[in-house]
């Protein structure tokens, strides 16, 4: 507060107070107490933001050098960080763009023709490929599941893949491939199962969503990092699209998500509900036993009805599946074994 003139001169201090007043300026911090701890609360303020952003800088600084190390020398923790970080909103979001070719067209102008004369095209399409019993548990559940869950339920057929997704952190992961890879490789048989699940890109809605760079079982020999196995922000998909050297840009984008390395798959998630996102069932031919497609078709067809999503088609590959095929996730016999009915416990597997 100031003087008071008025008081101590009367009414002609009154004229003099007034000019005093109006010589304060208004940011005063010295004469307005109130003002003055304003002051130092922004200072205060300024110096929190500016620890903010160091720590940011220095846990983003963190994460990069964990993305640099071999995964499987990381702890659980360390794997998790690396996931929650990289499966970010933002990068999630431009992948399931990338999937929907709403980002330059990446899935480029290919079509997608499958059996019987029916058409899909590539855009807009996932690919889940399983054994006879896991995929009849996803009917019955009306969801896929991780290989974790799975085999803690009993759900699944064995795969030798199983070791290796839990080194590379995947083991509780839902995977899809992104274009139909029996049909374009002209194997026309999975390693993974006869039974090729068809889903829109929004199945993956407000999911936590990575891309890989490569299939960590065909790595398996080597001491990947978080970096080789997975693409970790926009740019670096960006790069992987302008990385197809010697090609022109349409190849490129038809390439890019034609790569049958880049998988795309859904974070740290035990279950993926179907929705209506379920397009589409393709079988493959059964080598060993000719016929037990049909058989499968019939079982499908029925599981599909019980569970109120009769309208589903299932369609018998009509091309003949190789027969040098030799990269199997397990034996043919075991990926073709039916189940005995139940959804979890026993089976026939």
């Amino acid at each position: 507060m100031g003087i008071d003139w008025e008081w101590m001169l009367g009414a002609e201090g009154a004229d003099l107070q007034r000019a005093y007043e109006d010589s304060i300026p208004d940011n005063d911090y010295y004469y307005e107490s109130d003002d003055y701890d304003d002051y130092e609360e922004d200072e205060e303020d300024e110096d929190e933001e500016g620890v903010i952003e160091e720590e940011i800088q220095q846990a983003e600084a963190e994460i990069e050098a964990l993305s640099q190390r071999p995964i499987r020398s990381l702890t659980d923790e360390e794997r998790e960080s690396l996931g929650e970080h990289y499966t970010s909103p933002a990068t999630s979001g431009y992948i399931r763009a990338v999937l929907k070719g709403e980002k330059n067209n990446f899935r480029g102008r290919d079509t997608h023709l499958t059996c019987e004369g029916e058409n899909y095209p590539a855009c807009d399409r996932l690919f889940h490929a399983n054994s006879v019993k896991t995929s009849i548990n996803f009917i019955r559940r009306m969801t896929l599941f991780s290989r974790k869950f799975g085999e803690e339920r009993y759900l699944q057929t064995v795969q030798n893949s199983d070791v290796i997704d839990r080194e590379f952190g995947v083991w509780n992961d839902i995977f899809f491939d992104n274009v139909d890879i029996p049909y374009k490789s002209g194997n026309n048989v999975s390693a993974y199962g006869p039974v090729m699940f068809v889903f829109k890109v929004d199945i993956l809605k407000n999911a936590k969503v990575r891309m890989l760079k490569c299939n960590p079982w065909n790595r398996r020999d080597e001491d990947l990092k978080y970096s080789d196995i997975f693409f970790t922000s926009s740019d670096d998909i960006k790069e992987g699209i302008r990385s197809n050297e010697g090609a022109t840009i349409d190849i490129m984008r038809v390439n890019f998500l034609g790569n049958f390395e880049h998988h795309t798959t859904v974070y740290d998630t035990e279950e993926l509900s179907f929705g209506d996102n379920l397009e589409a069932i393709y079988i493959e031919k059964c080598i060993n036993t000719p016929g037990r497609e049909n058989e499968l078709k019939t079982l499908i067809e029925n599981t599909l009805v019980e569970m109120g999503i009769g309208g589903v088609p299932v369609v018998i590959r009509d091309n003949e599946p190789s027969r040098e095929f030799i990269g199997y996730a397990t034996d043919q016999d075991e990926l073709w074994e039916f189940p005995n009915g139940d959804t979890e416990g026993e089976t026939n597997c």
